[in-house]
């Protein structure tokens, strides 16, 4: 099961947190709520059901504690991998919904449901279902210093209705009860069809486990060589290994893999030659008897680029990224990661190695995919130290390897952008949100900060870039918002942001 924002959002999040000194970690303790009727039952943040567009950019200045709704993805969680998973399975009718308190304000959502069928483990005639992730104490501490008051509400509950008849996988909770979610394979009963047939053929199953899943391979798309594409991986070898014995399967025509085996704990991996980089192995998978397990794994040619980024007195150029990029790509194109532009981090002295590199033509960029950052204060420079259009091609073949290569880069200094954030009438805007994005690459430098009460700001960037700097609140009519331009080559203050209300 897993959390995940959509591509823009979660790509701009992570961008922030790496190159402005914005935590993430601050935002992984209390969700806020999924939808307006359940933030209507919490009593919190009711006018977020106004501006659910807003909700990326309101993200970045949530209190301490605080999590935004996230869209959940699953793996493949058929029925005869939940149910071995799960310490009950069971039908049954969810009598009502409470807030029960948790600890200190908080509370979270409890269903309690009236079990009619027990199909697996032991369960009572009513369980009490807790849907959100049972917290850690320390958790539970800073989502109480932060004065929130719901636990709770990520996409991953699953969203029962009372009234409702279910088939629940269920599992244990450390105080007795039972939690579950979407990705445990919890259904309504009308489209449990397929897992109760599964749960009928079980007495005369053969008692034997079935591994199932697929292997891919990235290859250069050919309608457009600046991205890679997947295929299918046929004829590759996989081997699953486990404390008595070895098997040594391959996949078929179409890539995939489907073998019984007897139950028990694999592990499980593509048998493949350096020249190729395998993405998700090992893995680990526990057969049941009468169980399965799926397997996806992705392959790519592991061509490698190894150099160093150094300054132009010669000395190391620390921290910041390069990125391998396509000689075909248009000058004007942005680098993003849609193509095919793997990247790698410097490290303390200057050096970098990047893998996973298809077959081709490319450029290596200091900062090409980002611009320059804080912690990566240098102008974008194409090898061996030049602009993009004058950058020197490397032809990688086929898991080829190749390094000595020295990029020279250009320190930018840090500076500050300071003003003022008020409305039309000119009142301060109290605790206004201050961003500074870099336009060249267009939106993905970005400084962040808080006004102050009287509406004084300050942002820590870069001198020699233009920004975008851009204030937004929230008011009783929804949200508001001011930009301006501005190039900077030295400190600038006096920048005065006027928002209508």
């Amino acid at each position: 099961m897993r959390d995940v924002r959509a591509d823009p959002v979660k790509n701009s999040l992570e961008i922030l947190s790496r190159e402005s000194g914005i935590s993430l970690a601050r935002s992984t303790h209390v969700n806020l709520p999924g939808s307006c009727k359940s933030a209507e039952r919490r009593g919190s943040l009711p006018r977020l059901c106004a501006i659910r567009l807003a909700l990326a950019v309101l993200w970045l200045f949530a209190p301490v504690g605080m999590r935004v709704a996230e869209a959940c993805v699953c793996d493949a969680n058929p029925p005869c991998a939940a149910t071995w998973s799960a310490d009950a399975v069971f039908v049954g009718t969810v009598v009502n919904e409470v807030w029960e308190p948790l600890a200190g304000s908080l509370t979270w959502l409890v269903h309690n449901v009236a079990v009619t069928q027990t199909l697996r483990g032991a369960v009572g005639p009513s369980a009490a279902l807790e849907t959100a992730d049972e917290p850690t104490p320390e958790r539970l501490a800073t989502a109480i210093s932060s004065g929130a008051v719901g636990w709770g509400g990520s996409d991953c509950d699953y969203p029962f209705q009372i009234g409702g008849r279910y088939l629940i996988y269920a599992r244990r909770t450390a105080d007795g009860r039972w939690t579950t979610s979407r990705c445990s394979g919890t259904k309504r009963i009308d489209e449990a069809a397929a897992d109760l047939d599964y749960f009928a053929s079980l007495p005369t199953a053969e008692p034997i486990g079935r591994l199932y899943g697929n292997i891919e391979r990235h290859v250069i798309d050919p309608s457009d060589r600046a991205k890679s594409r997947r295929i299918p991986a046929p004829g590759i070898p996989v081997a699953l290994t486990n404390e008595s014995h070895r098997l040594m399967v391959r996949t078929d025509a179409d890539g995939k893999l489907d073998i019984r085996v007897p139950p028990g704990e694999y592990t499980i991996a593509p048998v493949v030659p350096d020249s190729v980089r395998v993405y998700g192995a090992p893995i680990q998978r526990h057969l049941a008897a009468r169980g399965c397990a799926t397997v996806y794994f992705s392959l790519i040619a592991n061509g490698r680029i190894e150099g160093r980024v150094v300054r132009e007195n010669g000395t190391p150029a620390p921290r910041g990224s390069v990125n391998v990029i396509p000689a075909d790509l248009p000058l004007d194109a942005p680098v993003n990661g849609y193509m095919r532009a793997p990247e790698a981090s410097l490290d303390e002295n200057g050096r970098f190695s990047i893998d996973g590199i298809l077959p081709g033509r490319y450029v290596l960029g200091v900062n090409a995919r980002f611009g320059p950052r804080l912690d990566s204060p240098y102008a974008i420079t194409y090898f061996p130290g030049v602009p993009r259009q004058d950058a020197s091609v490397i032809a990688i073949g086929e898991g080829e390897r190749k390094s000595g290569f020295t990029i020279v880069v250009k320190p930018l200094l840090e500076t500050t952008i300071s003003g003022v954030v008020v409305f039309a009438d000119g009142r301060p805007v109290t605790k206004a949100m201050v961003t500074a994005t870099a336009v060249n690459p267009a939106g993905m430098s970005i400084a962040s900060s808080t006004a102050e009460n009287s509406g004084a700001f300050q942002l820590r960037v870069l001198s020699g870039l233009t920004y975008v700097i851009k204030a937004i609140t929230l008011t009783d009519d929804g949200l508001r918002q001011a930009e301006t331009t501005v190039s900077v080559d030295q400190e600038t203050e006096g920048i005065r942001l006027s928002i209508r209300r």
